[in-house]
């Protein structure tokens, strides 16, 4: 079943380009998610108190064409599989008018029991209560592992602040691509952003973030102080194979 929600483009949504930055097409992706789980009463609260949780691990999101401020838009959503202990959505941004795709993705999800901290199989209405619909044909599904950055540039670092977490204790999904935005070259325009989810970064904790660019690619790793890796992100740039302006109405999915 594909749920949907209207949205505008904030003017906080958007960088000094005045279009939206990466990490807000997150945020769009991850609230539609969270909205769906709350309109079927399978929501953050039930999950919480029965101990489990679904964990996004990985994203590849395309982006088409970036949208402005006051932007309005709508952001769709949908469960396509269950797989042991994953899941697999699609997500879409369109135009509310015009029904073109600013950007869509899949994304890869791990069903948590919270008490143990350890996935879980998928199984009873919490896990499953999602009717499954047909995946896009345009997104490649999800990596689980995306390269190492090997012979980065340290870039900075950072301490995980209370605005960092969300509802489970951790940083939220979409604060790590923020942090990489920071880093992203000027004028890098993204067609691919992919994100790799490895290690819960939580309150206090400190972020060591490491970069590279080679050709179309800017990578975004962030560690831990011991080397182990709490997330990687990868941004790939519109060229010739893959620069599209939007995704025309007529080619929308849903």
């Amino acid at each position: 079943m594909k749920f949907s929600y209207p949205a505008i483009v904030r003017f906080s949504d958007c960088g000094k380009s005045g279009l939206a930055r990466e990490a807000a097409i997150v945020n769009f992706m991850q609230d539609c998610s969270a909205m769906q789980s709350d309109s079927l009463g399978i929501g953050t609260d039930r999950l919480l108190a029965a101990g489990r949780g679904w964990f996004v691990i990985a994203w590849n999101i395309q982006i088409y064409r970036k949208m402005p401020a006051n932007q309005h838009i709508r952001v769709w959503t949908w469960a396509v599989s269950y797989t042991g202990i994953y899941g697999d959505r699609c997500m879409q941004i369109t135009d509310e008018t015009t029904g073109e795709v600013y950007a869509e993705c899949r994304a890869l999800y791990v069903f948590m029991n919270l008490l143990t901290m350890h996935p879980t199989k998928v199984e009873g209405e919490l896990g499953t209560g999602y009717a499954v619909s047909s995946a896009l044909q345009t997104v490649t599904p999800c990596s689980r592992k995306l390269p190492p950055v090997a012979g980065g540039d340290k870039a900075g670092t950072f301490a995980v602040r209370k605005h960092d977490t969300d509802a489970y204790g951790h940083m939220n999904n979409a604060r790590y691509v923020s942090y990489a935005d920071d880093y992203l070259p000027d004028g890098f325009d993204t067609f691919r952003l992919q994100v790799e989810y490895r290690l819960s970064a939580r309150l206090g904790d400190t972020v060591h973030v490491f970069t590279k660019e080679t050709g179309a690619q800017f990578e975004v790793e962030m560690r831990r102080g011991d080397g182990q890796v709490f997330a990687r992100v990868l941004y790939t740039k519109k060229g010739e194979e893959n620069d599209k302006t939007g995704r025309d109405a007529g080619t929308c999915d849903l």
